[in-house]
């Protein structure tokens, strides 16, 4: 029988996803669902858009660059 590997600790759920929907995406671009699906087929949205079958997820850290949102690990180690 296969080793199960125990459950996370409940510090370590607490993270930030590390991917958000199309339509998370859209509302922070400020730009419509619709229109955000179709920039995603087309591969037009100004960051990667990842395919799992028929899911797509947009990497939150590239949606932050593009937004030029601050890295808060980034920001607290530069204010340290």
């Amino acid at each position: 029988m296969a080793d199960i590997a125990p459950l996370p600790d409940s510090a370590e759920t607490q993270l930030a996803p590390e991917t958000c929907s199309v339509e998370v995406a859209a509302a922070r671009l400020g730009i419509g669902r619709s229109l955000a699906y179709e920039l995603a087929r087309q591969n037009a949205l100004p960051v990667p858009v990842l395919r799992f079958g028929r899911k797509l997820a947009i990497p939150v850290r590239a949606l932050d660059r593009v937004l030029e949102v601050e890295d808060p690990v980034a920001l607290a180690d530069r204010n340290a």
